[in-house]
């Protein structure tokens, strides 16, 4: 189904150096016309690395975040830094704040003042579950890769072999699936947000942070519309133009086409129609992975408004 004819744009917050970056709470109740979550507490963006002085105040003082939970792989966040430490070693102006405060060591991304929380829901759990459907070739191929320390091309192996012919809601139920420790880390995360307000990111902030948004609006009983409203607004904003190109470029890096930049018009719905497939309900997924029924009303209460 086709997005509803709003203002996309006028979701989006603006930033020196995050894109992508909106309230889910306001976002929904704008679509909705009326106030069904809290706003203020659960905001969501593309990765925030290169965030500037101005920006991390922002995020600290105007928006009050707390924490920030990182759902991209290691492999993700090493070329991140690797791309960060490059531009602080210009040493210009340009250079964002957060890489100047970064070590030459690979670490995961850290915000001053900020608590970071990493979620990788496409970490090892989700690679070993791709690597269990290699032919013993390509198995051997991808360790070799792998033990030789070129993550990216070992990467690029799995995406031409699995990941593409899954698709990206077949990869994403895949991860759903598998990366049971990780969700069930993410919601715990979220049921204390109400004191901690929180911003979850991945890389474009699309895909992943676009699943695990779904599935937290989805156990807060947020009508269908609106769950499909906050995905589309990615795309229908043209959130991401400005990087466009350099976007491109690293998903060509690793091996993928230029439409998984979009946002298909199904997603929502398959993703929705996976859970309760294959547990019921978004409650019955909460037990599969440990989620309690107290934890999930301390999150619907910590969202609510």
């Amino acid at each position: 189904m086709a997005a509803p004819a709003l203002d996309f744009k006028s979701a989006i917050e603006q930033f020196d150096g995050i894109l992508n970056f909106r309230d889910v709470g306001k976002t929904v109740n704008d679509f909705m016309g009326r106030k069904y979550m809290k706003e203020g507490v659960l905001y969501r963006s593309a990765r925030p690395d290169e965030a500037s002085n101005h920006d991390i105040d922002r995020l600290r003082q105007d928006y009050g975040i707390k924490t920030v939970m990182d759902l991209r792989t290691k492999t993700e966040q090493l070329k991140q830094n690797d791309k960060l430490n490059t531009t602080a070693a210009t040493a210009n102006s340009a250079v964002p704040a957060i890489a100047r405060r970064r070590s030459s060591v690979a670490v995961p991304l850290q915000i001053p003042g900020l608590d970071c929380v990493q979620c990788p829901v496409t970490g090892w759990r989700f690679e070993m579950a791709l690597l269990r459907r290699l032919a013993l070739w390509d198995l051997l191929k991808f360790a070799f890769l792998f033990i030789f320390g070129r993550r990216v091309p070992a990467i690029r192996l799995l995406t031409k072999k699995i990941i593409l012919p899954l698709g990206l809601i077949g990869s994403t139920t895949l991860g759903v699936r598998v990366s049971r420790r990780e969700y069930l880390l993410s919601f715990r995360t979220v049921a204390k947000a109400s004191n901690e307000p929180l911003l979850i990111h991945c890389t474009a902030g699309k895909d992943r942070t676009g699943a695990m948004i779904i599935l937290i609006l989805l156990l807060c009983e947020v009508p269908l519309e609106a769950i499909e409203h906050d995905y589309f607004v990615t795309s229908e904003s043209g959130a991401l133009e400005s990087e466009w190109e350099e976007r491109l470029k690293e998903l060509a890096e690793f091996g993928f086409p230029e439409d998984w930049l979009g946002t298909p018009l199904d997603f929502v719905r398959d993703l929705i129609s996976f859970i309760d497939h294959e547990w019921g309900s978004m409650d019955g997924y909460c037990s599969f992975i440990g989620f309690g029924s107290d934890e999930r009303a301390q999150l619907r209460e910590c969202l609510w408004a």
